[in-house]
């Protein structure tokens, strides 16, 4: 995905405000990152935890460098586009706590790690694809730049609390897990209810 959906939707955008622009394809890049992942799994399960470690840790410097591609900052002012950016931010962050992790460098409570890459990168880019997909089937704007803004920013506050509410906090420890969930089910459940009127539309031809 991040080698497809996230470099066209940022051409996409770029060039919807004049600025003609192109990512090169990194095949090289996204193969060492699917084979990393493999040899990431295959090491854990092994219980190899150095070699997984630094494994996580490659994975993750493979996803700066792929991102450095992706013209980060021109796409600030797209609600749709900038959260894929930070879901792939979320996924590099989360791979480097893994990484740091199983190298005993850290220790974060409640499995931080896990979920910065979980929650935070693939339910990040979850969120902002189905919003995508959604208008696109409808061929018009289904959510207003406003409440995008506002569901992406709920979601990375849900995000934050889960991943490092515990370890700043931590004599608010299960105030922050509650919070977290909240807010989580807050993005989720607004995106779906301001989904709900175009998705009971039939989808729009566009031939």
């Amino acid at each position: 995905m991040g080698g497809r959906a996230v470099s066209t939707a940022t051409v996409g955008a770029l060039r919807a405000h004049g600025q003609v622009v192109r990512v090169p394809p990194r095949p090289g890049l996204e193969v060492a990152t699917a084979l990393g992942m493999v040899a990431f799994i295959a090491l854990d399960g092994a219980g190899q935890s150095q070699g997984a470690g630094l494994v996580s840790l490659a994975i993750s410097m493979i996803i700066v460098l792929r991102m450095r591609d992706w013209h980060v900052g021109g796409v600030l002012h797209d609600p749709e586009v900038w959260p894929l950016h930070l879901g792939f931010l979320w996924l590099a962050l989360g791979l480097a706590l893994i990484g740091l992790e199983r190298l005993e460098a850290i220790s974060l409570p409640d499995s931080g790690a896990l979920h910065a890459l979980a929650a935070g990168g693939i339910g990040t880019v979850t969120l902002v694809m189905v919003l995508r997909v959604a208008r696109q089937r409808a061929n018009e704007p289904t959510v207003s730049t406003g409440w995008l803004q506002v569901l992406q920013l709920i979601m990375a506050l849900a995000v934050l609390l889960r991943v490092g509410g515990g370890w700043a906090f931590p004599a608010q420890h299960n105030r922050m897990l509650w919070l977290s969930a909240a807010a989580w089910a807050m993005a989720f459940g607004l995106g779906a209810f301001q989904l709900l009127p175009a998705l009971r539309r039939p989808a729009r031809a566009t031939g």
